[in-house]
């Protein structure tokens, strides 16, 4: 019993940790998240910065090869990635606005080029999700690209291909999806 306090403890404190690496949360608490290396000093863990570019646009290339990226890892996990245009303009306007991710997806939009030349396109997406150790530019793809969109194609129906759906009557409007039907009226 006293195991299972302690690890109660330890699983709740490092929840708490987590929270604090959260920038909104620094200021609240007291300690940091650190790293310490087998038998070595410690270090601040640091969360990678989003690469620093100007406003811009994408050229017409490079917004075909973020759409065939799009594409592969929505067939990866037989998601309906939409339409396209769509998807266009959510390019346009995280490259038109600051903080801008032009850098980010032309760096993105190049290693998925090259990954492509030499397999399809699937194994490109999945290669480009487990980057070198040490390649900085792949894991800028990976954390700011590959898995935004990752996190896009959940919003945009993921959760519906798993099964899962609106509570009736909460925040479903007219359509949506629902998993039971929806009471038209009630007699009174």
């Amino acid at each position: 019993m006293k195991f299972l306090r302690r690890r109660l403890l330890l699983g709740s404190l490092s929840v708490l940790a987590g929270y604090s690496a959260n920038t909104a949360w620094k200021k609240r608490f007291f300690f940091r998240i650190v790293h310490r290396p087998m038998g070595g000093a410690r270090e601040p863990l640091t969360r990678m910065q989003i690469l620093p570019s100007p406003v811009g646009t994408l050229t017409d290339p490079e917004k075909q090869a973020l759409w065939q990226l799009f594409g592969a890892l929505g067939r990866t996990w037989q998601m309906d990635v939409g339409d396209s245009a769509s998807f266009f303009s959510l390019l346009d306007l995280k490259t038109q606005q600051p903080p801008s991710y032009l850098a980010e997806y032309r760096n993105a939009a190049a290693r998925f080029t090259e990954l492509e030349r030499a397999q399809p396109a699937a194994l490109a997406a999945k290669a480009l999700l487990r980057p070198r150790e040490g390649d900085e530019g792949g894991q800028h793809a990976r954390d700011f690209v590959a898995r935004e969109y990752i996190v896009l194609l959940l919003m945009s129906g993921g959760f519906r291909k798993f099964g899962l759906g609106k509570y009736p009557g909460f925040a479903g409007g007219q359509g949506g999806y629902r998993l039971s039907k929806r009471v038209e009226s009630v007699p009174g």
